[in-house]
């Protein structure tokens, strides 16, 4: 599963820098930012996913933390632009597989993240 999700993470970064040579850069900053997220957020989730190791160090822990907090932003931004953009777009021919893959790569990602990466050893206390 883990494979899947990095090839779904390197397919939706792919996917959008296509979209942003053939269709052109975005003009607002909301649509900018949101292109470099689903640029960025899928290429760290990736390497985050491909450094996995039994016994994760804090910079493995906080590069995990990090990518699932990224990838709630995204999704985040996904259902944003969905909603408020997805209605009136005009109809293309990759339009569809592209709105699946940007809400399948951070859900995959998250399902990853939390079931398959370690997490550090919980500390436990003596009681008195």
């Amino acid at each position: 599963m883990k494979a899947v999700s990095i090839l779904v993470n390197l397919g939706l970064s792919l996917f959008t820098l296509f979209v942003l040579l053939t269709d052109g850069i975005p003009t607002e900053a909301r649509f900018i930012a949101l292109s470099l997220l689903l640029l960025l957020v899928p290429g760290l989730t990736a390497m985050v996913i491909n450094r996995a190791h039994p016994a994760p160090s804090r910079r493995d822990v906080f590069l995990t933390r990090a990518a699932v907090v990224c990838n709630l932003g995204l999704l985040g931004a996904a259902c944003w632009s969905f909603v408020t953009q997805f209605p009136s777009h005009p109809k293309e021919a990759g339009l569809v597989p592209f709105v699946v893959l940007t809400f399948a790569a951070p859900a995959l990602s998250l399902l990853v993240l939390r079931r398959h990466l370690p997490h550090p050893p919980r500390v436990r206390t003596a009681t008195p």
